[in-house]
């Protein structure tokens, strides 16, 4: 017995797991979602609610000003200098002692 399929097509990359989640499978040489044909008006549906795709994210936070200073910070948390400030990790400082070894010492 075969079941009939019906190809998803549309903004369907926001929706991809939603549809997968339903049992479509992504048909490349069609590029388009193949769902059963009982499943296909919900998949139509999950497509339609995905709206135009013109703001895509890329599911990562995105800070137009730094949480310290409020200076524009380029998408991070905070910008450079506050960073800087922020930053708690020791420092690795790297010497040549009179015999010609190497040293490191770390500034806390």
């Amino acid at each position: 017995m075969t079941t009939s399929l019906v190809a998803i097509t549309g903004n369907t990359f926001p929706v991809k797991d939603s549809l997968k989640a339903l049992g479509a499978r992504w048909n490349p040489e069609t590029k388009a979602w193949m769902v059963a044909a009982d499943k296909a008006a919900t998949a139509r549906k999950i497509v339609a609610g995905a709206g135009s795709g013109a703001a895509k994210t890329s599911g990562k936070p995105h800070f137009s000003k730094c949480h310290d200073c409020g200076r524009p910070s380029r998408g991070f948390y905070r910008c450079w200098d506050c960073k800087q400030d922020n930053d708690d990790s020791p420092i690795a400082h790297t010497f040549t002692r009179a015999d010609g070894s190497k040293g490191v010492w770390m500034e806390y």
